[in-house]
């Protein structure tokens, strides 16, 4: 199941993130000619991290977008960062989707989201991160759409406020 959710979470951004490129490309030939990058960061080959599943997700839906003809004639292309579950690796990774010429981050999943990959983003879209904290949620390049369960529980009092939620009860059975 986590298997599946994984191969799903990383394919919709995906989805998502070739949505809104077809939206906002060119039709010229020149424009049609370059492919879309999409950066993905994720922790893979890591005793403690190890998203594979995640990978081969957001690899096996540019190649399914691909197969159809791209987007708007262009091809997705996958530009993989192994954080390696490194502090320092995370935030290497987030500099390179920045200074590169990516459309966006996708699927993000890193241990490290807050102290390293967030202060690194400033213009490129993090479009679909596993979302655990409040500053996953706020920070202006995030366009977090599932956190999970435990998303729900970190900023659910963030969200709460911003609607003007004043209090929370619990309903158990």
């Amino acid at each position: 199941m986590k298997r599946i959710r994984a191969w799903k979470a990383a394919g919709t951004a995906i989805l998502i993130a070739a949505a809104l490129t077809a939206c906002n490309s060119g039709d010229s030939a020149a424009d049609n000619a370059d492919p879309i990058k999409i950066s993905v960061i994720l922790a893979t080959g890591t005793s403690n991290a190890n998203w594979d599943e995640m990978l081969s997700g957001a690899r096996a839906a540019a190649r399914a977008i691909n197969a159809e003809g791209g987007v708007k004639g262009r091809q997705i292309e996958i530009d993989y960062c192994n954080e390696k579950n490194d502090p320092n690796q995370a935030a290497a990774c987030a500099r390179k989707a920045e200074s590169s010429d990516d459309i966006a981050i996708v699927g993000l999943e890193s241990t490290y989201a807050i102290q390293s990959v967030l202060p690194s983003l400033r213009t490129i879209p993090n479009i679909g991160p596993m979302a655990l904290s409040d500053a996953e949620i706020t920070c202006a390049t995030c366009y977090a759409y599932d956190g999970s369960l435990f998303a729900a529980f970190g900023a659910g009092p963030y969200l709460a406020k911003l609607v003007g939620i004043k209090s929370v009860v619990n309903v158990t059975q």
